[in-house]
């Protein structure tokens, strides 16, 4: 008889034993890495708001446009091959309407 009542309370230290492990697996240790983006799509390491709009306002002040394709031969010889829309007469304000 003790060797049944020893068996069942070593299953169910086991059992417990186990549920404690998946619980801890499950719950307590895949808590989510902090990502790296907020809702908005802003860098998590931004403090203040707006300071990534700051650095790219930054980043495009620093483009230089040439104006020297605009004078360049190959510019200048370009051909304009669009044909030209005539005005068509329209409808009835409101084709639905009686006559």
């Amino acid at each position: 008889m003790e060797s049944s009542n020893t068996k069942k309370m070593i299953i169910s230290a086991t059992v417990v034993i186990l549920l404690l492990v998946g619980v801890y697996f499950l719950f307590i240790r895949s808590t989510p890495e902090k990502s790296q983006f907020d809702e908005f799509g802003n860098p998590a390491e931004s403090q203040v708001i707006g300071e990534d709009l700051v650095s790219l306002l930054a980043e495009v002040q620093k483009v230089n446009l040439s104006t020297a394709l605009f004078e360049s031969e190959a510019f200048v010889r370009l051909t304009d091959f669009s044909a030209q829309l005539n005005n068509e007469p329209r409808g009835r304000m409101n084709p639905f309407q009686a006559l």
